[in-house]
């Protein structure tokens, strides 16, 4: 169908690699109107490896991911921080 939208959510945390693996797939065998939403926290061992992926991603399939970075969040009162 033509004029198809989705948007695929990913939160990750330390699985550059695997994210890797799955934006690649992802966004080579879907149309144009697919788009990725990636959520990561500043404090994930491997924070610079999804800012590299971030940038190389952007470079190759632009406009069609959407990255968000911030401090990671207590999911419940006492939770982990």
């Amino acid at each position: 169908m033509s004029g198809e939208r989705i948007l695929v959510i990913v939160p990750s945390r330390g699985r550059a690699d695997r994210l890797a693996h799955m934006l690649g797939e992802t966004l080579r065998l879907s149309g144009p109107g697919t788009h990725v939403a990636v959520g990561y926290d500043d404090d994930d061992p491997e924070r610079d490896e999804y800012d590299e992926l971030r940038e190389a991603v952007r470079e190759h399939y632009p406009g069609r991911t959407f990255w968000h970075r911030a401090a990671r969040a207590r999911t419940w009162p006492g939770g982990p921080t």
